[in-house]
């Protein structure tokens, strides 16, 4: 979509003008950030990922500007302020909106939905150059699967209504966007964003779990999230030549931390004796390396597999030096959709 054709586009809020001198128009998105400011720290330590919206009420029943939401002119008690990360220095935002607007009371019912048209669909959108299909990329970019759920939560909730009380809603979330401008209507374009953020949520769903105490789940394939210290021992011990299926991080590191326990403990306690009774420790312990060495590579296979990699990239760990840190960095990655594959054909049928 060409900027010509953004700029064109008419606002479904229709016209809106202030009705306060320009000094206190400057005054609002410091007053509107002051009155939020837990919600603007937290933008801010998210990295001003896209752009925020607050509302601000100066003084409740004295209007700030005169528009048209509705068609007639009526008195606009709202300050919207528009935030997003000033370019080419993410340290600091940049005030991209300031508009009079009106309280359509419809941030408690659709809360993250106005958040999100808030974000996108202001006043001056068209400006930014973002088509709706720009604007739905850029907020999967950094979108976190509960936001994306929350989002489509309050469309589904929404498009429960009849398309006119659709239409009232929009206009009382402050949406801009009419999608009559592109051919189609309010609830096909609710619709069309729904099937994005189910689809989106669901690629970021995380992985399927075995469950503990489920039939077979001692050797089942599927990593078990969250596993204690007991059911990373029985996986290691039962899952002992077994290199398909996938571990967790918490699978690995509990079996990893009590296995290195174990090799801790005999060395303390061969160092603890005189030197002529330090055979049966170091017996003990060459016998426990050897007996745990074929459990210990099995596992490594099955949490690469669980990151979407071979279970051949541990021989990184032979790379002088930085091997070693590489495949921690990897053994500390969280679990991969992708790692499916390495399941057995079986289990990938239920």
């Amino acid at each position: 979509m060409t900027d010509d054709v953004m700029r064109r586009r008419t606002l479904r809020t229709g016209s809106a003008r202030f009705s306060v001198d320009a000094r206190t128009i400057r005054s609002y998105p410091d007053a509107a950030i002051s009155a939020a400011e837990a919600r603007f720290d937290a933008w801010t330590n998210r990295g001003m990922v896209r752009p925020l919206r607050l509302s601000l009420r100066p003084e409740r029943g004295a209007p700030v500007g005169y528009g048209t939401p509705f068609g007639e002119e009526v008195p606009l008690d709202t300050v919207r302020v528009v935030l997003a990360k000033r370019a080419g220095d993410p340290w600091r935002h940049s005030v991209i909106s300031v508009y009079p607007s009106l309280d359509g009371g419809m941030t408690e019912r659709f809360a993250a939905l106005d958040d999100f048209i808030g974000g996108y669909f202001h006043r001056d959108w068209a400006e930014v150059g973002m088509s709706p299909v720009d604007v739905m990329a850029h907020f999967f970019a950094n979108a976190r699967r509960g936001e994306i759920q929350a989002v489509a939560a309050d469309v589904r909730g929404l498009l429960e209504l009849d398309d006119e009380s659709i239409a009232a809603c929009l206009v009382g979330l402050d949406c801009n966007y009419d999608p009559a401008e592109d051919n189609s209507t309010d609830r096909s374009w609710l619709a069309w964003m729904l099937r994005q953020f189910e689809d989106r949520a669901e690629a970021l769903a995380p992985p399927e779990s075995a469950v503990v105490g489920s039939s077979g789940w001692q050797r089942a394939s599927r990593p078990i999230r969250g596993a204690s210290p007991r059911v990373a021992v029985v996986r290691f011990v039962t899952k002992y030549g077994v290199a398909e299926g996938r571990a967790s991080r918490s699978e690995f590191w509990w079996a990893r931390f009590l296995w290195g326990l174990v090799c801790v403990g005999l060395v303390i306690a061969a160092s603890a004796v005189p030197y002529e009774a330090r055979t049966p420790f170091m017996i003990a312990f060459f016998v426990w390396l050897a007996a745990t060495a074929i459990p210990n590579i099995t596992l490594q296979a099955r949490r690469l597999h669980d990151t979407g990699r071979s279970g051949w990239r541990m021989l990184v760990h032979l790379v002088p030096f930085v091997g070693p840190f590489i495949l921690l960095w990897l053994n500390v990655e969280d679990s991969d959709r992708s790692g499916a594959r390495f399941d057995r054909p079986d289990e990938l049928l239920r």
